[in-house]
Protein backbone atom coordinates (compact mmCIF):
# COMPACT_ATOMS: atom_id res chain seq x y z
CA UNK A 1 0.00 0.00 0.00
CA UNK A 2 1.57 3.17 1.25
CA UNK A 3 5.71 2.77 1.53
CA UNK A 4 7.53 5.22 3.28
CA UNK A 5 11.02 5.30 3.03
CA UNK A 6 13.22 6.43 5.58
CA UNK A 7 15.34 8.86 3.32
CA UNK A 8 12.26 10.32 2.05
CA UNK A 9 11.81 13.83 3.45
CA UNK A 10 9.10 14.81 5.72
CA UNK A 11 7.86 17.01 3.08
CA UNK A 12 7.91 14.16 0.40
CA UNK A 13 6.15 11.48 2.84
CA UNK A 14 3.32 13.91 3.53
CA UNK A 15 2.80 14.44 -0.44
CA UNK A 16 2.51 10.47 -1.01
CA UNK A 17 0.31 10.36 2.22
CA UNK A 18 -2.13 13.00 1.05
CA UNK A 19 -2.16 11.92 -2.30
CA UNK A 20 -2.78 8.34 -1.19
CA UNK A 21 -5.76 9.19 1.49
CA UNK A 22 -7.54 12.10 -1.26
CA UNK A 23 -8.63 8.64 -3.68
CA UNK A 24 -10.97 8.32 -1.23
CA UNK A 25 -12.65 11.91 -0.72
CA UNK A 26 -15.18 13.47 0.16
CA UNK A 27 -15.70 10.92 3.13
CA UNK A 28 -18.57 11.11 5.55
CA UNK A 29 -17.10 10.97 9.43
CA UNK A 30 -20.59 10.91 11.16
CA UNK A 31 -24.07 12.44 9.88
CA UNK A 32 -22.53 16.05 10.29
CA UNK A 33 -19.11 15.98 8.97
CA UNK A 34 -17.37 15.40 5.92
CA UNK A 35 -13.91 15.24 5.09
CA UNK A 36 -13.90 17.31 1.96
CA UNK A 37 -10.42 17.79 0.98
CA UNK A 38 -6.69 16.35 2.27
CA UNK A 39 -3.67 19.24 1.03
CA UNK A 40 -0.11 18.41 1.74
CA UNK A 41 1.46 21.88 2.59
CA UNK A 42 5.49 21.24 3.14
CA UNK A 43 5.54 19.57 6.44
CA UNK A 44 1.76 20.39 7.41
CA UNK A 45 -1.44 17.82 6.20
CA UNK A 46 -4.49 20.22 5.95
CA UNK A 47 -7.60 18.31 6.39
CA UNK A 48 -10.43 20.37 5.36
CA UNK A 49 -14.13 19.32 6.69
CA UNK A 50 -17.43 20.27 5.85
CA UNK A 51 -20.22 21.05 9.03
CA UNK A 52 -23.67 21.09 8.04
CA UNK A 53 -27.08 20.18 10.40
CA UNK A 54 -29.21 17.88 10.60
CA UNK A 55 -32.41 17.00 11.85
CA UNK A 56 -30.81 15.96 15.09
CA UNK A 57 -27.66 18.59 15.37
CA UNK A 58 -28.31 22.06 14.32
CA UNK A 59 -24.26 23.28 14.78
CA UNK A 60 -25.43 26.72 13.36
CA UNK A 61 -27.34 27.46 16.06
CA UNK A 62 -24.70 26.42 18.63
CA UNK A 63 -23.85 28.86 21.48
CA UNK A 64 -20.49 29.70 22.00
CA UNK A 65 -19.81 27.06 24.56
CA UNK A 66 -21.86 24.67 22.79
CA UNK A 67 -19.38 24.65 19.65
CA UNK A 68 -16.41 24.52 21.69
CA UNK A 69 -17.88 21.23 23.37
CA UNK A 70 -18.36 20.24 20.09
CA UNK A 71 -14.86 21.01 18.18
CA UNK A 72 -13.46 19.44 21.86
CA UNK A 73 -15.27 16.09 21.57
CA UNK A 74 -14.66 15.89 17.86
CA UNK A 75 -10.83 16.54 18.49
CA UNK A 76 -10.61 13.75 20.86
CA UNK A 77 -12.52 11.09 18.26
CA UNK A 78 -9.46 12.37 15.54
CA UNK A 79 -6.81 12.12 17.96
CA UNK A 80 -7.92 8.48 18.76
CA UNK A 81 -8.18 7.30 15.10
CA UNK A 82 -5.17 9.33 13.96
CA UNK A 83 -3.13 7.38 17.36
CA UNK A 84 -3.99 4.08 16.34
CA UNK A 85 -3.49 4.45 12.67
CA UNK A 86 -0.04 3.27 11.88
CA UNK A 87 0.68 5.36 8.25
CA UNK A 88 -0.75 8.35 10.12
CA UNK A 89 1.50 7.96 13.22
CA UNK A 90 4.90 7.46 10.86
CA UNK A 91 3.63 10.81 9.45
CA UNK A 92 3.46 12.46 13.01
CA UNK A 93 7.04 10.74 13.62
CA UNK A 94 8.58 12.72 11.00
CA UNK A 95 7.09 15.91 12.60
CA UNK A 96 4.03 16.18 10.28
CA UNK A 97 1.74 18.77 11.84
CA UNK A 98 -2.06 17.19 10.85
CA UNK A 99 -4.27 20.91 10.50
CA UNK A 100 -7.81 19.88 11.38
CA UNK A 101 -10.31 22.72 9.72
CA UNK A 102 -14.29 22.73 9.80
CA UNK A 103 -16.05 25.00 7.92
CA UNK A 104 -19.58 25.58 7.98
CA UNK A 105 -21.77 24.60 4.34
CA UNK A 106 -21.64 28.24 4.17
CA UNK A 107 -17.76 28.98 4.00
CA UNK A 108 -17.78 30.23 7.40
CA UNK A 109 -14.75 28.61 9.64
CA UNK A 110 -16.50 27.33 12.62
CA UNK A 111 -13.08 25.86 14.35
CA UNK A 112 -9.82 24.48 13.91
CA UNK A 113 -7.00 22.47 15.76
CA UNK A 114 -3.69 20.81 15.24
CA UNK A 115 -2.62 17.47 16.14
CA UNK A 116 1.10 16.98 16.42
CA UNK A 117 3.09 13.59 17.63
CA UNK A 118 3.16 15.23 21.37
CA UNK A 119 -0.60 14.50 21.47
CA UNK A 120 -0.64 10.88 20.46
CA UNK A 121 2.38 10.65 23.47
CA UNK A 122 -0.34 11.85 25.89
CA UNK A 123 -2.92 10.00 24.73
CA UNK A 124 -0.61 7.29 25.28
CA UNK A 125 0.40 8.20 28.66
CA UNK A 126 -3.24 8.55 30.08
Amino acid sequence: MLNFVLSQTSHEAAEIYAKAYKKALPLRCNSNIVLNDLLNIADVLLYRYAVNDTKKTWVSKFNKEELEKYASETRKMNLTQICSDKKALDMLDQDIIMEHVFYFETGKLLFEYSIKKADCLLLQNQ
